[in-house]
Protein backbone atom coordinates (compact mmCIF):
# COMPACT_ATOMS: atom_id res chain seq x y z
CA UNK A 1 0.00 0.00 0.00
CA UNK A 2 1.15 3.35 -0.81
CA UNK A 3 0.94 5.99 1.91
CA UNK A 4 -0.81 8.72 1.64
CA UNK A 5 0.44 12.73 2.40
CA UNK A 6 -1.11 13.57 5.52
CA UNK A 7 -0.37 17.54 4.97
CA UNK A 8 -0.97 19.30 1.79
CA UNK A 9 1.71 20.11 -0.37
CA UNK A 10 1.59 24.29 -1.22
CA UNK A 11 1.95 25.46 -4.85
CA UNK A 12 3.59 27.90 -6.26
CA UNK A 13 0.82 30.27 -5.94
CA UNK A 14 1.17 29.46 -2.22
CA UNK A 15 -2.13 28.19 -2.05
CA UNK A 16 -2.69 24.79 -0.77
CA UNK A 17 -4.24 21.89 -2.55
CA UNK A 18 -6.38 20.16 0.63
CA UNK A 19 -8.51 18.36 -2.29
CA UNK A 20 -5.60 16.69 -3.86
CA UNK A 21 -3.49 15.65 -0.71
CA UNK A 22 -5.99 13.72 0.77
CA UNK A 23 -6.19 11.70 -2.65
CA UNK A 24 -2.83 11.94 -4.34
CA UNK A 25 0.22 9.25 -3.31
CA UNK A 26 3.58 10.60 -2.64
CA UNK A 27 5.14 8.71 -5.85
CA UNK A 28 2.56 10.28 -7.68
CA UNK A 29 3.40 14.12 -7.00
CA UNK A 30 5.41 16.02 -8.99
CA UNK A 31 9.43 16.01 -8.42
CA UNK A 32 9.46 19.68 -7.39
CA UNK A 33 6.76 19.38 -5.15
CA UNK A 34 8.57 15.96 -3.61
CA UNK A 35 11.78 17.92 -3.20
CA UNK A 36 10.29 20.56 -1.46
CA UNK A 37 8.72 17.82 1.11
CA UNK A 38 12.12 16.61 1.89
CA UNK A 39 13.31 17.32 4.91
CA UNK A 40 17.01 18.02 5.89
CA UNK A 41 18.79 14.75 7.46
CA UNK A 42 21.13 16.10 10.86
CA UNK A 43 24.17 14.52 11.42
CA UNK A 44 23.24 11.43 14.73
CA UNK A 45 25.86 12.89 16.69
CA UNK A 46 25.04 16.37 16.96
CA UNK A 47 24.04 17.39 20.12
CA UNK A 48 21.34 20.64 18.86
CA UNK A 49 20.18 17.70 16.33
CA UNK A 50 17.06 16.89 18.85
CA UNK A 51 16.30 20.85 19.31
CA UNK A 52 16.10 21.61 15.68
CA UNK A 53 13.86 18.88 14.77
CA UNK A 54 11.30 19.78 17.83
CA UNK A 55 11.46 23.73 16.43
CA UNK A 56 11.18 21.72 13.19
CA UNK A 57 7.93 20.18 14.04
CA UNK A 58 6.71 23.04 16.19
CA UNK A 59 7.10 20.61 19.75
CA UNK A 60 8.48 21.23 23.19
CA UNK A 61 12.37 20.58 23.72
CA UNK A 62 12.44 18.21 27.09
CA UNK A 63 15.72 19.54 27.41
CA UNK A 64 14.15 23.00 27.94
CA UNK A 65 11.69 22.04 30.43
CA UNK A 66 14.74 20.32 32.50
CA UNK A 67 16.54 23.11 32.06
CA UNK A 68 13.72 25.67 33.22
CA UNK A 69 13.34 23.29 36.46
CA UNK A 70 16.56 23.15 37.51
CA UNK A 71 16.33 26.75 36.96
CA UNK A 72 13.67 26.97 39.08
CA UNK A 73 14.50 25.13 41.89
CA UNK A 74 18.28 26.95 42.26
CA UNK A 75 15.94 30.30 42.33
CA UNK A 76 13.95 28.60 45.17
CA UNK A 77 17.36 27.36 46.38
CA UNK A 78 18.16 31.31 46.75
CA UNK A 79 15.46 32.59 48.02
CA UNK A 80 15.69 29.98 51.15
CA UNK A 81 18.92 30.93 50.97
CA UNK A 82 18.29 34.32 50.95
CA UNK A 83 15.68 34.46 53.86
CA UNK A 84 17.57 32.67 56.12
CA UNK A 85 20.31 35.30 55.98
CA UNK A 86 17.74 37.52 57.15
CA UNK A 87 16.55 35.63 59.86
CA UNK A 88 20.08 35.33 60.99
CA UNK A 89 20.55 38.86 60.53
CA UNK A 90 17.65 39.91 62.59
CA UNK A 91 18.49 37.78 65.48
CA UNK A 92 22.19 39.25 65.32
CA UNK A 93 20.17 42.38 65.31
CA UNK A 94 18.23 40.99 68.33
CA UNK A 95 21.42 40.05 70.12
CA UNK A 96 22.84 43.55 70.02
CA UNK A 97 20.15 45.28 70.88
CA UNK A 98 20.83 42.85 74.14
CA UNK A 99 23.81 43.37 74.39
CA UNK A 100 23.87 47.05 74.39
CA UNK A 101 21.04 47.48 77.23
CA UNK A 102 22.61 48.77 80.48
CA UNK A 103 20.92 45.88 83.08
CA UNK A 104 22.88 43.25 80.65
CA UNK A 105 26.53 45.37 81.16
CA UNK A 106 25.85 45.00 84.77
CA UNK A 107 24.87 41.41 85.01
CA UNK A 108 27.96 40.60 83.13
CA UNK A 109 30.03 42.80 85.12
CA UNK A 110 28.56 41.00 88.45
CA UNK A 111 29.09 37.91 86.48
CA UNK A 112 32.86 38.29 86.41
CA UNK A 113 33.28 38.98 89.91
CA UNK A 114 31.76 36.02 91.09
CA UNK A 115 33.92 34.18 88.46
CA UNK A 116 36.89 35.52 90.19
CA UNK A 117 36.28 34.44 93.86
CA UNK A 118 34.80 30.79 92.75
CA UNK A 119 38.13 28.87 92.49
CA UNK A 120 38.69 27.72 88.97
CA UNK A 121 37.20 24.69 87.12
CA UNK A 122 38.77 21.48 86.54
CA UNK A 123 38.62 21.83 82.83
CA UNK A 124 39.87 25.51 82.73
CA UNK A 125 43.21 24.18 84.94
CA UNK A 126 43.82 21.86 82.01
CA UNK A 127 43.30 24.94 79.15
CA UNK A 128 45.62 26.48 80.84
CA UNK A 129 48.05 24.10 82.21
CA UNK A 130 51.65 24.35 79.83
CA UNK A 131 52.39 22.28 76.91
CA UNK A 132 54.25 18.96 77.76
CA UNK A 133 58.01 19.47 76.88
CA UNK A 134 58.73 17.59 73.77
CA UNK A 135 61.03 14.31 73.45
CA UNK A 136 63.68 13.87 71.60
CA UNK A 137 63.45 14.49 68.00
CA UNK A 138 64.09 10.91 65.68
CA UNK A 139 66.89 10.95 63.24
CA UNK A 140 67.32 10.02 59.40
CA UNK A 141 64.29 9.71 57.05
CA UNK A 142 60.46 10.20 59.10
CA UNK A 143 57.28 8.68 57.39
CA UNK A 144 54.12 9.62 58.82
CA UNK A 145 51.91 7.29 59.06
CA UNK A 146 48.63 9.03 60.46
CA UNK A 147 46.44 7.93 57.52
CA UNK A 148 47.18 4.54 59.11
CA UNK A 149 45.42 5.15 62.21
CA UNK A 150 42.24 6.71 60.50
CA UNK A 151 39.00 4.17 60.93
CA UNK A 152 38.19 4.65 57.39
CA UNK A 153 40.99 4.51 55.03
CA UNK A 154 41.52 5.57 51.35
CA UNK A 155 43.64 6.03 49.06
CA UNK A 156 45.70 8.01 50.87
CA UNK A 157 46.40 4.96 53.18
CA UNK A 158 47.83 3.20 50.28
CA UNK A 159 50.08 5.88 49.19
CA UNK A 160 51.22 6.88 52.41
CA UNK A 161 52.45 2.41 53.12
CA UNK A 162 54.07 2.63 49.64
CA UNK A 163 55.96 5.19 49.81
CA UNK A 164 57.27 4.18 52.67
CA UNK A 165 58.20 0.95 51.08
CA UNK A 166 59.67 2.50 47.99
CA UNK A 167 61.92 4.99 50.18
CA UNK A 168 62.81 2.05 53.09
CA UNK A 169 64.57 0.49 49.13
CA UNK A 170 66.98 3.33 48.37
CA UNK A 171 67.01 5.09 51.63
CA UNK A 172 69.46 2.93 54.95
CA UNK A 173 67.00 4.54 57.72
CA UNK A 174 63.61 5.06 57.34
CA UNK A 175 61.21 5.49 60.53
CA UNK A 176 57.20 5.17 60.78
CA UNK A 177 56.57 8.28 63.31
CA UNK A 178 52.90 10.02 64.19
CA UNK A 179 52.49 13.28 65.70
CA UNK A 180 51.62 13.22 70.01
CA UNK A 181 51.43 16.27 72.60
CA UNK A 182 55.37 15.73 73.23
CA UNK A 183 55.92 15.69 69.17
CA UNK A 184 56.91 12.95 66.99
CA UNK A 185 56.98 9.41 67.81
CA UNK A 186 57.77 5.95 66.60
CA UNK A 187 54.95 4.25 65.31
CA UNK A 188 55.91 0.07 65.51
CA UNK A 189 52.15 -0.84 65.43
CA UNK A 190 52.46 -0.13 61.56
CA UNK A 191 55.89 -1.63 60.96
CA UNK A 192 55.00 -5.03 59.71
CA UNK A 193 51.54 -3.70 57.82
CA UNK A 194 54.40 -1.28 56.10
CA UNK A 195 57.29 -3.67 55.91
CA UNK A 196 56.18 -7.05 56.26
CA UNK A 197 58.08 -7.93 59.41
CA UNK A 198 61.60 -6.80 57.35
CA UNK A 199 63.80 -5.51 60.09
CA UNK A 200 64.84 -1.58 59.06
CA UNK A 201 66.89 0.61 61.14
CA UNK A 202 66.55 4.07 62.59
CA UNK A 203 68.50 7.06 60.38
CA UNK A 204 71.52 9.08 61.69
CA UNK A 205 71.47 12.43 60.04
CA UNK A 206 69.11 15.42 60.05
CA UNK A 207 65.80 14.54 60.35
CA UNK A 208 63.75 14.51 56.79
CA UNK A 209 60.08 14.38 57.63
CA UNK A 210 57.58 13.27 54.68
CA UNK A 211 53.65 13.47 54.64
CA UNK A 212 50.91 12.25 52.54
CA UNK A 213 48.06 13.16 55.34
CA UNK A 214 44.99 15.08 55.46
CA UNK A 215 45.53 15.62 59.45
CA UNK A 216 42.57 15.36 61.94
CA UNK A 217 41.46 18.61 63.82
CA UNK A 218 42.67 17.09 67.20
CA UNK A 219 46.08 16.45 65.94
CA UNK A 220 46.25 20.01 63.92
CA UNK A 221 48.54 21.28 66.95
CA UNK A 222 50.83 18.37 68.25
CA UNK A 223 51.69 18.12 64.19
CA UNK A 224 52.50 21.80 64.16
CA UNK A 225 54.35 21.49 67.14
CA UNK A 226 55.87 18.41 65.74
CA UNK A 227 57.14 19.90 62.37
CA UNK A 228 58.50 23.05 64.70
CA UNK A 229 60.63 20.63 66.03
CA UNK A 230 61.97 18.81 63.10
CA UNK A 231 63.36 22.18 61.43
CA UNK A 232 64.32 23.83 65.02
CA UNK A 233 66.57 20.64 65.13
CA UNK A 234 67.97 21.46 61.60
CA UNK A 235 65.63 19.47 59.68
CA UNK A 236 63.38 20.04 56.65
CA UNK A 237 59.36 18.85 56.10
CA UNK A 238 57.89 17.81 52.97
CA UNK A 239 54.10 17.89 52.00
CA UNK A 240 52.52 16.26 49.56
CA UNK A 241 49.08 17.00 48.65
CA UNK A 242 46.35 15.21 46.74
CA UNK A 243 43.55 17.60 45.71
CA UNK A 244 42.18 20.96 47.09
CA UNK A 245 38.72 19.55 46.56
CA UNK A 246 37.06 20.17 49.91
CA UNK A 247 37.44 24.03 49.08
CA UNK A 248 37.10 23.57 45.28
CA UNK A 249 34.11 20.69 45.49
CA UNK A 250 32.88 21.64 48.64
CA UNK A 251 30.00 20.24 48.50
CA UNK A 252 31.02 16.75 48.09
CA UNK A 253 31.88 17.06 51.53
CA UNK A 254 30.51 17.27 55.49
CA UNK A 255 30.92 20.70 56.93
CA UNK A 256 33.52 19.49 59.38
CA UNK A 257 35.67 18.88 56.63
CA UNK A 258 35.29 22.08 54.73
CA UNK A 259 35.68 23.84 57.58
CA UNK A 260 39.13 21.89 58.79
CA UNK A 261 40.87 21.40 55.74
CA UNK A 262 41.70 25.37 54.50
CA UNK A 263 43.31 25.71 58.47
CA UNK A 264 45.42 22.77 57.86
CA UNK A 265 46.11 23.68 54.61
CA UNK A 266 46.96 27.82 55.75
CA UNK A 267 49.55 25.30 57.92
CA UNK A 268 50.58 23.35 55.45
CA UNK A 269 51.85 26.45 53.23
CA UNK A 270 53.22 28.37 56.14
CA UNK A 271 55.54 25.44 57.37
CA UNK A 272 56.41 23.14 54.84
CA UNK A 273 59.77 23.37 53.11
CA UNK A 274 57.97 21.15 50.02
CA UNK A 275 55.06 20.73 48.36
CA UNK A 276 54.76 18.28 46.04
CA UNK A 277 51.36 17.78 43.94
CA UNK A 278 50.32 14.56 42.56
CA UNK A 279 48.93 16.10 39.32
CA UNK A 280 48.91 19.26 37.22
CA UNK A 281 45.23 19.78 38.21
CA UNK A 282 46.17 19.78 42.19
CA UNK A 283 48.83 22.15 41.42
CA UNK A 284 47.05 24.53 39.29
CA UNK A 285 43.82 24.71 41.87
CA UNK A 286 46.86 25.02 44.93
CA UNK A 287 47.91 28.24 42.65
CA UNK A 288 44.49 29.42 42.56
CA UNK A 289 43.59 29.20 46.74
CA UNK A 290 46.92 30.11 47.75
CA UNK A 291 50.14 32.35 47.36
CA UNK A 292 52.05 28.88 47.93
CA UNK A 293 54.17 27.26 44.84
CA UNK A 294 54.05 23.53 44.59
CA UNK A 295 57.90 22.51 44.20
CA UNK A 296 57.19 19.91 42.26
CA UNK A 297 54.82 17.84 40.64
CA UNK A 298 55.15 13.62 41.13
CA UNK A 299 52.43 11.51 39.88
CA UNK A 300 52.30 8.28 42.24
CA UNK A 301 53.42 5.28 40.26
CA UNK A 302 50.72 2.47 39.95
CA UNK A 303 51.45 -0.38 43.32
CA UNK A 304 50.06 -3.33 41.44
CA UNK A 305 52.35 -5.34 39.11
CA UNK A 306 51.02 -5.70 35.11
CA UNK A 307 52.14 -8.70 35.04
CA UNK A 308 50.65 -12.10 34.46
CA UNK A 309 50.17 -13.97 37.73
CA UNK A 310 47.44 -16.81 36.33
CA UNK A 311 44.58 -14.04 36.06
CA UNK A 312 42.04 -14.99 33.12
CA UNK A 313 40.45 -11.79 31.64
CA UNK A 314 36.97 -12.41 32.18
CA UNK A 315 35.05 -10.49 29.64
CA UNK A 316 31.94 -9.96 32.15
CA UNK A 317 33.65 -8.74 34.72
CA UNK A 318 33.01 -4.53 34.98
CA UNK A 319 35.18 -3.27 38.01
CA UNK A 320 35.15 -0.09 39.84
CA UNK A 321 37.45 1.02 43.12
CA UNK A 322 37.05 3.73 45.17
CA UNK A 323 35.72 4.87 48.45
CA UNK A 324 31.61 4.84 48.81
CA UNK A 325 30.88 8.94 48.93
CA UNK A 326 29.29 10.95 47.37
CA UNK A 327 31.77 12.03 44.73
CA UNK A 328 32.67 8.89 43.33
CA UNK A 329 29.57 8.36 41.49
CA UNK A 330 28.97 4.56 42.35
CA UNK A 331 25.57 4.77 42.14
CA UNK A 332 25.65 4.63 38.47
CA UNK A 333 26.83 0.83 39.26
CA UNK A 334 23.37 0.01 41.04
CA UNK A 335 21.41 1.47 37.98
CA UNK A 336 23.32 -0.49 35.57
CA UNK A 337 23.10 -3.57 37.96
CA UNK A 338 19.62 -3.33 37.65
CA UNK A 339 18.96 -2.51 33.41
CA UNK A 340 21.23 -5.71 32.84
CA UNK A 341 19.72 -7.90 35.22
CA UNK A 342 17.26 -9.83 32.75
CA UNK A 343 20.06 -9.86 30.12
CA UNK A 344 20.90 -13.72 28.76
CA UNK A 345 24.73 -12.76 28.75
CA UNK A 346 25.72 -12.03 32.41
CA UNK A 347 27.72 -9.28 33.48
CA UNK A 348 29.05 -8.75 36.51
CA UNK A 349 29.55 -5.61 38.76
CA UNK A 350 32.34 -5.51 41.37
CA UNK A 351 32.39 -2.41 43.55
CA UNK A 352 35.61 -2.48 46.03
CA UNK A 353 36.08 0.29 48.26
CA UNK A 354 35.49 1.22 51.91
CA UNK A 355 32.27 3.15 53.16
CA UNK A 356 32.86 6.76 53.19
CA UNK A 357 30.89 9.82 54.62
CA UNK A 358 27.41 11.11 53.48
CA UNK A 359 26.18 8.21 52.02
CA UNK A 360 24.11 5.87 54.78
CA UNK A 361 21.12 5.84 51.86
CA UNK A 362 23.19 4.53 49.10
CA UNK A 363 25.46 2.52 51.05
CA UNK A 364 22.31 0.81 52.37
CA UNK A 365 20.92 0.30 48.61
CA UNK A 366 24.55 -1.22 47.76
CA UNK A 367 24.19 -4.24 50.37
CA UNK A 368 20.84 -4.70 49.41
CA UNK A 369 21.62 -5.14 45.92
CA UNK A 370 24.81 -7.11 47.22
CA UNK A 371 22.46 -9.35 48.88
CA UNK A 372 20.02 -9.65 46.47
CA UNK A 373 20.88 -13.02 44.21
CA UNK A 374 19.06 -11.62 40.82
CA UNK A 375 21.30 -8.43 41.17
CA UNK A 376 24.62 -8.83 39.53
CA UNK A 377 26.15 -6.78 41.91
CA UNK A 378 29.22 -7.41 44.34
CA UNK A 379 30.58 -5.14 46.84
CA UNK A 380 33.68 -6.14 48.28
CA UNK A 381 34.10 -3.64 51.23
CA UNK A 382 37.90 -5.01 52.44
CA UNK A 383 40.53 -6.09 49.56
CA UNK A 384 44.38 -6.74 50.16
CA UNK A 385 46.66 -5.64 47.20
CA UNK A 386 46.85 -9.20 45.64
CA UNK A 387 43.38 -9.60 45.34
CA UNK A 388 42.86 -6.33 43.99
CA UNK A 389 45.71 -6.97 41.57
CA UNK A 390 43.44 -10.31 40.15
CA UNK A 391 40.42 -8.15 40.07
CA UNK A 392 42.75 -5.63 37.64
CA UNK A 393 43.50 -8.47 35.48
CA UNK A 394 40.41 -9.98 35.18
CA UNK A 395 38.37 -7.04 34.51
CA UNK A 396 36.96 -6.48 30.85
CA UNK A 397 36.12 -2.83 31.91
CA UNK A 398 37.25 -0.90 34.88
CA UNK A 399 34.51 1.83 35.42
CA UNK A 400 35.44 5.38 37.25
CA UNK A 401 32.59 7.30 37.49
CA UNK A 402 34.34 9.84 40.02
CA UNK A 403 32.89 13.51 39.59
CA UNK A 404 36.38 15.37 40.83
CA UNK A 405 39.63 13.68 42.24
CA UNK A 406 42.93 14.90 42.72
CA UNK A 407 44.58 11.97 41.02
CA UNK A 408 43.18 9.05 40.09
CA UNK A 409 45.06 5.64 40.83
CA UNK A 410 42.88 3.03 40.19
CA UNK A 411 42.93 4.28 36.24
CA UNK A 412 46.98 4.18 36.35
CA UNK A 413 46.80 1.06 37.91
CA UNK A 414 44.22 -0.15 35.09
CA UNK A 415 46.56 0.81 32.50
CA UNK A 416 49.44 -0.79 34.13
CA UNK A 417 47.26 -4.46 34.25
CA UNK A 418 46.11 -4.04 30.83
CA UNK A 419 42.01 -3.36 31.59
CA UNK A 420 40.37 -1.34 29.32
CA UNK A 421 38.85 2.06 31.33
CA UNK A 422 35.48 4.10 30.89
CA UNK A 423 35.47 7.12 33.01
CA UNK A 424 33.86 10.30 33.65
CA UNK A 425 35.06 13.41 31.09
CA UNK A 426 37.24 15.36 33.80
CA UNK A 427 40.88 17.44 33.45
CA UNK A 428 42.79 14.89 35.63
CA UNK A 429 41.86 11.57 34.54
CA UNK A 430 42.80 13.00 30.89
CA UNK A 431 45.75 14.09 32.50
CA UNK A 432 46.24 10.48 33.87
CA UNK A 433 45.34 8.56 31.03
CA UNK A 434 47.78 10.71 28.57
CA UNK A 435 50.83 10.59 31.09
CA UNK A 436 50.34 6.10 31.25
CA UNK A 437 49.76 6.00 27.34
Amino acid sequence: MIPVLSKWPTTESGCQCRHRARKTPWARLPRAQRSAWRLPVWPRDSLESGSRMHRLFGMPDPRDEMIDALRARLSAARDERDRLQDEADRAWGRVRQITSRRSYRVAAAGHRVVAGLLPARPTEARQSAPLPALAPCPRGLLIDVSALDEGTRSGIARVTVELARGLARVEDGVTLVRPTATGLAPAPDHHREVFGGRPTRAGTGPPLLLSATVHPGHLLQPWQRSVGHVQATGGRYVQVIHDLLPITEPDYFPLGMRRLFPIWLDQVVAQADVLVCVSEATRRDLLEVSSARAHAVVPPAPFLSGGDSGGRRDGDLVLTVGTVEPRKGVECLLEAAKNVSGWDRPIRFVLVGRPGWNSDRLIAGLRAAHADPDTPFEWREAVDDSALAGLYRQAAVVLQPSRAEGFGLPLAEALSTGAAILARDIPVFREVVADDS
